[in-house]
């Protein structure tokens, strides 16, 4: 399949079969339109793939200050803008000089942060922090359709039909 790659698609494609799949999902909604995708573990119970995730729009982000940590400066968010991965894009965005000269904040040495418009780096930072979460998330949609398909579901796991392999004639 081409063109059709978000969690949401990733979900019906394990479900029918479909082993090979592309689109642009990710540097549309990291590059373009600014969102991060940030795994949620909230709902025991998730229906939909829609429930592994939220989608963190840095536009909404209230407020942000750049200020010096050991090698340059960094973005302190308020708490809508947190953030806390624990893979190795994250550690390179924090750690890394952004060295675009269009980014609005070139006059200050700052990292790569994800959350900050305007230039290559961050929003290409976006991309890779979802491209990430993705590969987490499919691995959990992984986890969830064999558990669907193992065994006859029981009574109070209905919610799991909706990860059940879908028969195509």
């Amino acid at each position: 399949m081409f063109g059709l790659n978000s969690p949401e698609w990733y979900r019906w494609w394990r479900r029918i079969g479909v082993t090979s799949f592309d689109g642009s999902k990710l540097s549309q909604e990291g590059a373009a339109n600014g969102i991060i995708w940030v795994q949620s573990f909230q709902n025991p119970n998730p229906m939909t793939s829609r429930d592994l995730y939220d989608r963190l729009q840095i536009k909404n982000i209230k407020s942000r200050q750049w200020v010096q940590g050991e090698k340059m400066q960094v973005l302190k968010t308020s708490a809508d803008g947190s953030l806390n991965f624990s893979n190795p894009a994250w550690d390179y965005l924090m750690n890394s000089r952004c060295t675009s000269q269009r980014c609005p904040q070139s006059h200050v040495e700052h990292n790569c942060d994800p959350r900050v418009t305007g230039s290559i780096e961050h929003n290409m930072g976006r991309m890779v922090l979802n491209a990430h979460t993705f590969e987490e998330l499919m691995l959990r949609i992984d986890k969830l359709c064999d558990l669907a398909n193992s065994e006859p579901i029981a009574a109070g796991k209905e919610w799991l039909k909706e990860w059940k392999r879908v028969e195509v004639g």
